[in-house]
């Protein structure tokens, strides 16, 4: 009995959670994913970027310690 009321309040909090959700547009920008590359546009141009990142060996290498300094 308890478990049914449980299911029933999480499903009666899930839908009112559901309903003030909002659709947001999808944006695919290759200075998010590539920040030197410019401004290319088109999904082409990003595929093409995303296959030179793969091809390169040392674009997903670990950042060195000289990387991780914060300018204050």
């Amino acid at each position: 009995m308890y478990h049914s009321w449980l299911d029933r309040w999480d499903e009666r909090r899930a839908e009112r959670g559901d309903e003030v959700k909002r659709r947001t547009d999808f944006a695919l920008d290759t200075e998010l994913a590539f920040p030197s590359s410019g401004h290319p546009a088109g999904i082409e141009a990003f595929c093409n970027l995303a296959d030179q990142a793969v091809e390169d060996p040392t674009y997903f290498d670990e950042p060195g310690n000289n990387d991780l300094v914060v300018e204050r």
